[in-house]
């Protein structure tokens, strides 16, 4: 039997003496304060008409409840609050229903089948009052929601949430969201249950409603082991109970920090087990162990504190923003020690750009593109101690940006600037109010000045930015338009199905652009044969061998736009074949053609079921009419085929016997 199913059946037994009946309310006995109480909260709001698989969520829900309460454990205390179920627009309706107690399964039931869907949602609210009812600040309480929707009535459940674990001796809010389908729901649902250690389970149906259930209702697991850390002056000195004491705990085997800088005397940890690495310092004192951690029992380890190491830092007393510092330095250079640059007063342990002491001196560490004032430190990649620091003020990078106020779509800028050319800054192009840090078409400032950027396909206003590499902070901006580029086709109105068109265009011709035919109303931005206007005007493109209404098209190479389109009506080729009725096996025959001679079109020999678009032996139609064919080595019936070189359709076939 669930947990739930032992929970949910307690809350009937306490007596709102007119909901209930005679028989319960004689029956009704206080929940026993000695042990953890569990409230059900219900969501009756008017959303739990919708249906699921033409059944409401109201009915499914009533028949989960009903049949979890049946064999609950007499001795577990349930209660239940409902909101949303006698008014509607009231954001006050919430009602305890059933007060902690025993349960009576079948009185329960009839309470919970008794509830109409009529309001709104005020689940931040309803949630207060269980755990005000389980009296949570003295108490263990615990609260299962049950809700298809959101806080509608302006409270925040988040706040709520982090106001009772805050406050309480130990609350737990589990929540089951049913048929909750935005993931913005559902964020706001399971903050409740997060932020107070419970679990959030989603259920799209009657089974996943009642499993859901059952997980929430099932026995907390066993506390887990823990490990405990405390700080002394030596091996078998008194521990230091000094909050002041600061932390920072490794694991060795994934490189990951488990605490980084955190004051405390004697912090409590649940890890895995592994290989760890636990530094303390408290003033000049500092001291580090690595050990193994088992995981399966409670384990106290001790870190000894010596007078720490020291290190010396050297360098200019202003950088520009983004640029490299050259920092001298002397220091322990043990294993992953490094130097970084940190704003002033940052946490210890934390660290910003850095280089590893291993590269020698100086070091180069990257400037932030924040100007401001800042420290470098020299730091124990054991530890993460600070061994030296140096305060050091970063000044603002400037940048100047120089290109024509309108180019066409497309094309190529040339834009000329100055500025600080720090790694991987660069110059990008963006529609005019773009949110900063966005980028379009870029050009790296390390190619030199002036940088070539290509204009956006869409004509418009746009800005041209100055951008750092490492925040995508904007140095310097210009506003650019982007216009329209001209574009022209022109071709014979029809083509042969094969054939080779002659296309005479004019356009921008920017990196890429193409001439392609597809089939009238082809979706933008496909194409079928095509030819790259690099190639110059007039340029060729070939027909598809499928007869049919066509377009050329002028297409952008950098968005695949269409600039300019062009009808054009591909007409069937026709083929005939003439050849002797009979040819000797293995020996070469005359085949007499007429055909579009397209490129690639060859003359085939094959059985007659052969499958379309596969040959035998063939000869290319280039070698004109007529050509010599040999014939297959094994006797029989066969066809001659006249096949198209683009889709090896066939155009003609013939009859001949091999013998």
């Amino acid at each position: 039997m669930s947990r739930l199913t032992t929970l949910l059946s307690a809350a009937l037994t306490a007596a709102t003496a007119t909901a209930v009946s005679t028989q319960l309310s004689a029956q009704t006995m206080a929940s026993d304060p000695s042990r953890p109480s569990t409230m059900l909260v219900f969501d009756v709001s008017n959303s739990m008409w919708g249906q699921i698989d033409g059944v409401s969520k109201i009915e499914i829900a009533r028949e989960v409840i009903g049949g979890l309460l049946q064999g609950w454990d007499p001795d577990t205390d349930l209660g239940l609050i409902a909101y949303g179920h006698r008014k509607s627009g009231d954001c006050s309706d919430i009602e305890n229903v059933i007060p902690v107690g025993k349960v009576y399964p079948e009185v329960f039931a009839d309470q919970v089948n008794n509830l109409t869907p009529r309001g709104k949602t005020p689940l931040t609210d309803a949630v207060r009052e269980a755990a005000d009812v389980l009296n949570y600040r003295d108490t263990a309480a615990t609260v299962i929601l049950v809700s298809d929707g959101v806080e509608s009535c302006n409270a925040d459940p988040c706040a709520l949430a982090e106001e009772l674990e805050r406050g309480g001796v130990n609350f737990t809010a589990h929540v089951v969201g049913f048929d909750v389908g935005r993931i913005k729901d559902q964020g706001q649902l399971s903050c409740l249950a997060e932020k107070t250690g419970g679990l959030y389970l989603t259920a799209d149906n009657a089974d996943e409603l009642t499993e859901a259930l059952q997980t929430v209702a099932a026995p907390p697991p066993p506390p887990p082991p823990m490990l405990r850390l405390e700080a002394a002056e030596s091996e078998t000195g008194q521990p230091l109970n000094n909050g002041g004491v600061v932390w920072t705990v490794v694991n060795l085997d994934t490189e990951e920090s488990v605490l980084v800088a955190e004051a405390k005397a004697a912090p409590s940890l649940e890890v895995g087990a592994g290989r760890y690495m636990a530094r303390a310092e408290l003033g000049e004192l500092a001291g580090a162990v690595e050990f193994d951690y088992a995981g399966e029992a409670d384990q106290t380890q001790r870190v000894v504190m010596k007078l720490v190491a020291q290190a010396t830092l050297e360098a200019a007393p202003t950088a520009v923003a983004g640029s490299a510092i050259k920092v001298a330095w002397t220091g322990p250079d043990n294993q992953n020690d490094y130097i970084t640059i940190v704003a002033t007063g940052t946490e210890e342990g934390k660290h910003g750009n850095y280089a590893y002491t291993r590269k020698g001196t100086p070091a180069n560490v990257r400037a932030p593109d924040e100007p401001g004032a800042y420290e470098l430190r020299y730091s124990s990649g054991k530890t993460r101690a600070t061994l030296g620091r140096l305060p050091i003020t970063v000044t603002a990078a400037e940048a100047m940006l120089e290109a024509p106020p309108t180019v066409v779509a497309g094309s190529a800028i040339k834009v000329t600037w100055t500025g600080p050319d720090n790694q991987n800054d660069y110059i990008t192009v963006v529609a005019t109010g773009t949110e900063e840090g966005k980028h379009g078409n870029y050009a790296y400032t390390r190619k030199g000045s002036p940088a070539n950027v290509r204009a956006p396909d869409t004509p418009g206003a746009y800005e041209l930015r100055y951008s750092t590499g490492q925040d995508r902070a904007t140095l310097a901006m210009l506003p650019i338009t982007v216009t329209e580029a001209s574009v022209s086709l022109d071709a014979e109105p029809t083509a042969v199905a094969g054939s080779s068109i002659t296309v005479t265009w004019s356009g921008p011709d920017n990196q890429n652009d193409y001439i392609t035919i597809v089939a009238s109303g082809t979706e933008e931005g496909k194409h079928g044969n095509y030819t790259y206007t690099r190639k110059g005007s007039p340029t060729k493109v070939r027909a598809p061998d499928e007869p049919g209404a066509y377009e050329l098209r002028y297409s952008n190479g950098q968005s695949r736009s269409t600039l300019v389109a062009l009808p054009i009506t591909v007409t069937a080729a026709t083929a005939e074949l003439e050849a002797p009725p009979v040819v000797p096996a293995g020996q070469n025959f005359q085949v007499t053609w007429t055909g579009p001679d397209n490129q690639n079109d060859h003359i085939t020999i094959v059985s007659p079921d052969t499958e379309e678009g596969k040959h035998g032996n063939y000869t290319y139609t280039r070698k004109g009419s007529p050509l010599k064919l040999k014939a297959p080595d094994q006797p029989g019936s066969y066809e001659l085929r006249y096949l198209m070189g683009q889709s090896r359709s066939t155009l003609a076939r013939l009859p001949i016997t091999v013998n």
